[in-house]
C-alpha cells in the first residue's frame, strides 16, 4: 500500500471481516471435533448400553457377544 498511494477502503470494515475470518477457521475445527466426539460416544452408548449381550446361533452353537 505504501508503494501504490492508493489508499484503503474502509479499514475499519477490512478489521471486522479479518476478526470475524479468524474466529470462524479458529472455532469451527474445534466445534467439529466436539461434535464428531459426542456422536461417537452417542452411537457407542445408546445401542450397547442397554442391550448387554447378544446370542447369535450358528448351526446349533450359540455364540454370545458381550454388549
Amino acid at each position: 500500500m505504501q508503494l501504490t498511494d492508493s489508499g484503503t477502503d474502509n479499514p475499519d470494515q477490512r478489521i471486522a471481516d479479518d476478526l470475524a475470518l479468524f474466529c470462524d477457521r479458529t472455532l469451527n475445527p474445534h466445534t467439529w471435533a466436539v461434535v464428531a466426539v459426542v456422536t461417537l460416544g452417542s452411537f457407542i452408548a445408546i445401542p450397547v448400553g442397554p442391550v448387554g449381550a447378544f446370542p447369535i446361533s450358528i448351526s446349533g452353537h450359540t455364540l454370545s457377544i458381550p454388549g
